[in-house]
């Protein structure tokens, strides 16, 4: 049934407007929002944005529970509703947080990252500003992952971090702009190109500034990212004892998410290849990090 209790209707669409901002300063209530939206709306009706609190169930029982095939079929649940429902406008958001958050684990990376090139462009035809970068920054970060030319990656990366600046988007600009300065380090142009053209109206010049920033203002995700992409670059260039310094500060939030996952994989890989270089004393410690590595990612 249609929801037509209009303050219901009104608390769901404040939910779901809270979900968002919630995700980056306080994560840990996005489960709890949606199982209130999805309480609500199975009581009084559904509407549009039933569908998110659906999603968000979903995302819950994969990152909380770690049940992926109850969180896939929860998302397809979610897409069903939406389309039933004739939100059309809202199809742009809910493709980019499937693709994002919960098709990844079950579908090609590949798939995955296409359909958000795609969505990007559906969000920019609806209006869809905030959506239409959220994609974009999703889609830069899989494509990586999925062998992309780091050249070719480079000059996405600067078009949609100006893109994101033109359309007022400077929350997904800290995200991005983190994305871009790990590849310029990965192709040896970190220091030569400036990656900080007309954001955050000139007050940040560097990576570290940027942290400072992010940690200033309470954006623990964005910090997060950060820290998460030193890790990477030191390990990807085989600098394993910085990745080793680095990997407890880059640790993720301790819920399964992509990030947690790629984590644990460059730690464990960090910690054998420091286990075959080290003495035997110190070799045991380092073993010991990347059997729980392996244990973790199994």
């Amino acid at each position: 049934p249609k929801l037509m209790d209009e303050k219901k209707l009104w608390a769901i669409k404040f939910m779901n407007n809270l979900s968002g901002p919630l995700s980056i300063t306080n994560y840990q209530m996005g489960p709890l929002i949606a199982c209130r939206m999805v309480q609500l709306s199975s009581q009084y009706g559904y509407c549009s944005e039933s569908a998110f609190g659906f999603l968000g169930y979903g995302q819950a029982q994969i990152s909380v529970f770690e049940d992926v095939d109850e969180g896939y079929r929860w998302g397809k649940i979610a897409l069903s509703l939406l389309e039933s429902l004739g939100g059309k406008g809202y199809l742009p958001k809910m493709r980019c947080l499937f693709n994002s958050y919960v098709s990844l684990w079950k579908e090609p990376f590949h798939a995955s990252s296409n359909v958000l090139l795609h969505t990007h462009s559906e969000a920019m035809l609806v209006g869809d500003v905030e959506y239409a970068s959220v994609s974009a920054f999703f889609y830069c970060r899989q494509a990586l992952v999925c062998g992309q030319n780091l050249l070719l990656a480079e000059k996405e990366c600067k078009a949609v971090a100006s893109k994101m600046v033109q359309l007022k988007q400077i929350q997904m600009c800290y995200g991005q702009v983190n994305t871009y300065i790990f590849i310029l380090k990965m192709n040896g142009n970190y220091g030569i190109v400036n990656p900080f053209p007309e954001i955050f109206d000139g007050k940040i010049a560097n990576e570290e500034e940027l942290l400072n920033l992010a940690l200033s203002s309470g954006k623990r995700i964005n910090a997060k990212g950060i820290l998460s992409n030193r890790f990477q670059v030191a390990f990807w260039l085989g600098q394993f004892e910085e990745a080793a310094e680095l990997a407890e500060k880059a640790k993720p939030p301790p819920k399964m998410s992509f990030m947690e996952v790629y984590h644990v994989f460059c730690e464990g890989l960090t910690a054998f290849q420091l286990a075959r270089r080290s003495s035997s004393s110190s070799a045991s410690k380092w073993m010991t990090i990347g059997e729980e590595a392996v244990t973790r990612f199994r």
